[in-house]
């Protein structure tokens, strides 16, 4: 590929980038008209509506900053052996996901990793008796 046409190329990707931020910028909520821009220059969601007019982005800023976009509640610091089936969980429900996309894309090596170690943290989850009269699945 000679230069010319390379740099050609990155300038029509330059600008459909550009173009699809903008288009971005320009959508607003159906129900109350905040419009992508507003609410990235406020942090501020107009309405209830909003959060499903600008899901993709709200979802795709906070994998950014994150690194996930699943909610996983809080632990009070120097609290985390007191919540150490909680933690567990958490990471088997990580792991799960993962093993359900290996399987997907057919990656059985890596499924079955994902399965010794899912088989690993069950092994470390302490038991409820029934006295406690609460189940592990009303605990998530």
């Amino acid at each position: 590929m000679d230069d010319g046409f390379k740099q050609f190329l990155q300038y029509v990707l330059e600008v459909a980038g550009r173009m699809e931020r903008m288009t971005h910028e320009l959508q607003d909520c159906p129900a109350c008209g905040t419009t992508y821009h507003r609410f990235r220059s406020s942090g501020k969601l107009g309405c209830a509506a909003c959060y499903d007019a600008f899901r993709d982005s709200i979802t795709a800023a906070l994998t950014n900053i994150h690194g996930n976009a699943d909610y996983m509640g809080k632990i009070p610091r120097g609290q985390a052996h007191e919540y150490a089936d909680l933690l567990i969980k958490r990471e088997l429900d990580e792991v799960q996901k993962k093993l359900r996309r290996a399987l997907e894309k057919e990656d059985f090596s890596a499924a079955a990793k994902y399965r010794d170690i899912i088989s690993e943290l069950m092994e470390k989850i302490t038991p409820k008796s029934d006295s406690e009269g609460v189940s592990d699945d009303e605990m998530v």
